[in-house]
């Protein structure tokens, strides 16, 4: 194009003639004439080959800049969010990412463990992942036992606290897909020994919908509203320095119940006549004593004990040492549990009994019947057609697994579902954030944290480029992280870890 344009510039020069076809006067005393090609000349006011060559070009001159402006206006134009899920394959997409080897990956996930492992002082870790039903990376690291030198493994038992959540849950929708269990009706119809409740002098309907998604109103450990001003008193412990502490939810003396409770009635009676915080429906209030509840419910809908239900859930999925945290039973590879004292030093955990809570945090289980449990799901949100059904229909885990209006998450972009923390495709704008879909929930309990991270592919397009996906469901990558230690967000590296294992599916 510059060849051509300079081309005709030459030729204008030559002929004494500006871009509009006019003289150039300051050529004009030089040029009085314009040569030709057989040697001739002209007065340039009858080069009329010049001038039309003017207007040719300031015609191809003015459809440039228009086209131009066109371009500049429509990229100056706001573009909604939406329109942006048209262009998920572009450069820009965060999925477009260079692959790399299954060695690479396990190299630097092993890395990131040690990293989360030292930065909150866990004296052990393991950790699981598997991609596309495959365990492609298990580990151990640390102590499970650090006055005796026991070794962490893959295979270390450890409590999973309110991972517990969403295994209560399966067998609630397992009920629910049997036709035994209305989610809207009124618990007081499956639990006869629940109390009708009030909000503020007004007669008020909890339902098993509110139990799963935390907007029953039914307190947590503390008594009062997290958004109180006034702190709730509470009474000193026995251990030296522990009024300075911080207050924070691991203060609070129900986590430290040490008396066992027979039965799942007696856990709720431990709740069942204080005031609900929020009226149900109206304001999410995460409550593992709303999920004591639920149990209730699953135990009054099936005819047999809550802990018979799951015991029974744990054989069917195959999990070989998942169980009820109970401290008397000798379970082999189990973990001591640990947290630090005042000074930041490394002392045992306290001995506590979680029977008043087994639904919403009183099951221990290794990373490898994790990952197997999230696979289970994994293969029942993708299954259909003529394959054989999973543990529960697609139609439930898309119930199960979409965001609850309402409610909020320990992760900023996402919401709570049904006993699973979702986080929803967001695409808005080229090299921001961008999300994709994926679940999860991590638990704090008594020396033990733990982190259960679920990524379903969403189709061809969700592997990266250059991928042929031919493999039956389940479709995604499963991460699991346990550690003895109380207090340790492992979210955010059980999420690294799954994106780079993401990045193996087309190595």
């Amino acid at each position: 194009m510059r060849t051509v344009m300079g081309e005709l510039m030459c030729r204008l020069r030559r002929a004494g003639t500006s871009w509009t076809g006019m003289p150039d006067r300051q050529w004009s005393r030089r040029l009085q004439t314009a040569p030709f090609r057989d040697g001739g000349s002209q007065p340039w006011r009858t080069n009329y080959f010049a001038v039309l060559i003017s207007a040719v070009t300031a015609t191809i001159g003015y459809g440039i800049y228009v086209g131009h402006r066109k371009k500049v206006e429509a990229a100056t134009v706001p573009r909604k969010p939406e329109t942006l899920q048209l262009q998920e394959n572009s450069r820009w997409n965060w999925r477009n990412l260079k692959p790399i080897t299954i060695e690479e990956a396990k190299k630097r996930a092993r890395d990131l463990c040690l990293r989360i492992k030292d930065e909150s002082g866990s004296p052990g870790l393991s950790v699981a992942v598997t991609v596309d039903g495959e365990l492609v990376y298990e580990d151990g690291m640390g102590y499970a036992d650090v006055e005796n030198r026991v070794p962490c493994a893959p295979h270390t038992v450890m409590r999973i606290a309110s991972i517990s959540k969403p295994l209560t849950v399966s067998a609630a929708a397992r009920l629910l897909e049997e036709g035994k269990l209305d989610l809207d009706k009124p618990v007081q119809e499956y639990v006869k020994y629940f109390p009708v409740k009030y909000f503020e002098g007004k007669e008020v309907k909890i339902t098993t919908r509110h139990l799963v998604s935390h907007l029953s109103g039914i307190r947590h450990y503390s008594k009062t509203r997290p958004d109180d001003k006034k702190e709730e008193e509470k009474e000193s412990d026995s251990e030296e320095g522990w009024k300075k502490k911080r207050k924070g939810e691991f203060d609070l003396k129900e986590y430290y119940i040490k008396d066992p409770f027979p039965s799942v009635q007696k856990a709720v009676e431990m709740f069942c006549n204080d005031d609900l915080l929020y009226e149900p429906g109206k304001k999410y209030l995460y409550s593992t004593h709303a999920f004591t509840l639920l149990s209730a419910v699953v135990e009054e809908v099936s005819g047999e004990p809550f802990t018979k239900v799951m015991n029974n859930l744990f054989h069917e999925l195959g999990l070989q040492y998942t169980s009820l945290d109970e401290n008397s039973p000798i379970m082999y590879h189990r973990a001591r549990y640990y947290k630090k004292d005042d000074k930041g030093r490394l002392i045992n955990a306290p001995y506590v009994d979680n029977s008043y809570k087994w639904a919403g945090g009183g099951f221990q289980s290794t990373v490898g019947d994790l990952v197997k449990y999230g696979n289970a799901l994994l293969y029942s949100h993708s299954s259909g057609g003529n394959l054989p059904r999973g543990l529960h229909l697609p139609s439930t885990m898309r119930m199960l697994w979409s965001p609850v209006p309402q409610t909020e998450s320990w992760d900023r972009d996402a919401k709570y579902g049904m006993g699973w923390s979702v986080t929803p495709r967001q695409i808005n704008y080229p090299f921001c954030n961008a999300k994709r879909f994926y679940v999860s929930h991590t638990g704090g309990a008594v020396g033990a944290s733990s982190a259960l991270l679920i990524i379903p592919d969403e189709g061809e397009d969700d592997s990266p480029v250059g991928t042929v996906v031919t493999k039956p469901p389940p479709l995604g990558t499963v991460v699991a992280i346990l550690v003895n230690m109380q207090e340790v967000g492992l979210k955010g590296t059980a999420m690294e870890i799954a994106l780079l294992f993401q990045r193996t599916r087309s190595s």
